[in-house]
Formats: structure tokens, sequence, C-alpha cells
């Protein structure tokens, strides 16, 4: 049964909220009783935080369900929400750390990303708003726990994340099997520690065709971080909760002999006596071949660089409306990329807008006027 108080709110929240005059969370908070009004006197102290967190957590995971229909990523449980419900475990289990101004917080935190993921032009602001860790990560890393034949590659990305590669070299079938995560290491004003988004194979497989995400597609870590003496390069990670393997601690270190590197090396770049190796996707499944693409973007329209052509993408349709949500925010510092994927066994081709979300199926977007190829000079104004 839904609450209809709080989904009237958050209904108006965007034609109130242009200009931040309305804090949602706590008019939610206060319309359930779990921070009291100005005038009642009665009703100042607190008899059960824990119970309280744990209402609002029910309340607003009953926001966010109500307000999956539009949205761009569909979750089982947001990431939000999972810390939520993760730190009142922690309350429980001894920590003396939740209190009404983190209610409030937490509460206006998730409102604003239920609603950012209905509303493209919002998105685009909370990634450009993530600052990243300043440091720097070598190629290749171990886990001491792991055998010999496993190692770990980060690939930086253009959009302030990672790819990050747990590799498995397969001698006898000669093979390099591989499992691709991507991680977004969020400062969180400490050096010595951050906030890691962790991206499972799962995740841009359901994200992409718009199903709802699997448990463990996304999780987070309150990753330790220490240097070499120059304070910047990383010289060991410590995932203390959550790792991009399992919901389990982890240590990775960097590869740093030059012997041992080259012996990883030879075989993940097919080099030498490697070079009839081959890569073989661990998880298939949810296997998504990317490409980033060319593009120059105006004020109206987004070029697209293709393998023998050039494609227009109008932002603005004849009546002036955007073409698709949240692309007239779009420059040419933006993520573009050319997406495929297999979903039972039919392949499928999609143009990503990265910054907004939007994952468009090409051959939806051939049989639309506002995209087309570039024939002649005169086509592309």
């Amino acid at each position: 049964m839904q609450h209809s108080k709080d989904i009237i709110l958050c209904e108006r929240y965007d034609t109130y909220n242009t200009e931040g005059e309305m804090n949602v969370g706590i008019l939610i908070l206060m319309t359930y009783g779990l921070i009291p009004t100005f005038k009642n006197k009665t009703n100042q102290d607190i008899s059960d935080i824990i119970g309280d967190f744990q209402k609002a957590y029910n309340i607003l995971s009953e926001i966010a369900k109500a307000n999956q229909t539009g949205a761009s990523t569909i979750y089982k449980e947001m990431l939000c929400l999972k810390e939520m419900r993760k730190l009142i475990k922690e309350e429980r289990a001894g920590d003396k750390f939740i209190n009404r101004l983190l209610l409030i917080h937490i509460t206006n935190d998730v409102v604003n990303r239920v609603f950012a993921l209905k509303k493209p032009a919002k998105l685009r602001q909370y990634s450009k708003e993530i600052v990243p860790m300043d440091f720097e990560l070598t190629r290749l890393w171990r886990c001491e726990d792991e055998p010999d034949n496993i190692v770990w590659e980060f690939v930086p990305l253009n959009i302030d994340a990672y790819y990050l590669y747990r590799n498995e070299i397969d001698y006898q079938a000669k093979k390099i099997k591989y499992t691709k995560y991507q991680l977004i290491f969020k400062n969180i004003g400490y050096k010595d520690f951050c906030y890691t988004v962790i991206m499972r194979p799962a995740f841009n497989w359901h994200n992409i065709l718009k199903r709802e995400q699997s448990d463990d597609s996304i999780s987070f870590d309150y990753t330790d971080i220490e240097y070499e003496d120059d304070k910047r390069i990383v010289k060991k990670l410590t995932f203390t909760q959550e790792s991009p393997l399992s919901e389990k601690p982890m240590d990775l270190k960097p590869v740093n002999k030059k012997d041992v590197l080259g012996y990883y090396t030879t075989y993940l770049d097919h080099e030498g006596v490697a070079h009839d190796f081959e890569d073989e996707d661990c998880q298939s499944q949810y296997e998504v071949r990317m490409d980033t693409m060319e593009v120059a973007v105006s004020e109206t329209a987004i070029l697209f660089k293709g393998d023998d052509c050039i494609y227009k993408l109008n932002k603005f349709d004849e009546e002036g409306n955007e073409t698709i949500e949240g692309i007239s925010s779009l420059s040419h510092t933006d993520n573009f990329i050319y997406a495929e994927l297999d979903d039972e066994g039919t392949e499928h081709q999609f143009l990503c807008l990265d910054s907004i979300n939007q994952n468009i199926d090409i051959e939806t977007l051939l049989n639309q006027p506002y995209f087309r190829k570039i024939t002649n000079i005169n086509d592309i104004f």
C-alpha cells in the first residue's frame, strides 16, 4: 500500500524545488513524525533513533518503487538505500553513529537520486558533481590470496572511472578468461580512504536493456588507500567490506617487479610465446562490447562517425522539443558509447549517451525523423 502524502509531495518536487525553496526530506520526515515540528514541544527527545531510521528506510523504499516508471535505471534496491540498510545493521550491532541530522541528509539524498533517475539532465548534473580521487593506479595488480595465474588490470576511462579486469591465465587451453568490473573512486575529503562504487558485469547489461538490476549488480565499499612516498602512486588498495569479486574484503597490490610484470604482459598482450592465446569472457551472459564514438556536438545536433559514414542526431524536433530527454545538455566533453550485447540469442546495438543514462536501440533510432545518415554537405546544416 502506497503512502499518499509522501507520493504527492514527491510528485510536486520538481515544480516547487527548482531553486531549492523546499526541503522535501524534512517535510516527509515531519509528515510521519520522525522529526518534530517546530511547534511540537513535547516530542523533541529521541527514544528510538534506529527505529526512526528503519521507518524512514521503509518509506523511502516505497517512494523509490512508486517512481520506477520512467526511471533510467530500475533497481530492486537503490545503492543509497542499500547503504542506509547497512548503516542500520551496523548501528544495531553496536555503532553509535546515526542521528537526526544524518537522517535528514540521507532522506534528501535518496529523494534527489530517485528523481535524478527520472530526469536525465539532473542525472548528468549529479555525475558532473562527483569528485574523483586524485591518484595514480598502475596497470597490473595481484591479490596474494589468489593463485599466481590470476592478475588484476586497471584501465582508466574518460569519465573519471576505471575498468577493472580479473584475468585468469589458462595455460593449457591457451585462453585468458576475464571478468570486467567498472569502478568509481569518489573523493569524500580524505586522502587515505574513499567511497568506491562497484559495478559488476550484470549492471551495464541490465541497465542498457532497462531490466531490473539483480541484487549484486552494483555495490559500494569504503576503500583504504596506501601510497608510495610521493603520496600519489597507490601501493595498496584495501576493499574493507565488499570487493568487486564478492561481499568480502580484499587487498590488491601492484605488480612492480620487472620480470613478473613482463611475464604477465606477455600473456595479456599476446606477445611472443603467447601470441596464440585468446581472450574469453568468464561471464558472457552479461557481456557488453563497448567502443567510444567520435562525435562533433553543436547546440542543435550531434554528429557521429560510423564505420564508413557520418550520422546526425538532432537535439530538437520541429516544435522545439527535445528529441531525447536531456540531450540538449550534452556537449563534446560527455561520453558517447556504441554498445553491442546478446539477449537470449538476439544481437542488439545501442547508442549510449552515458552522461544522461539514455540507451537507444539503433534499429529504433534509424526509423526516427531526427536521426539520419549524412549524404552530402547540406545535410549537416
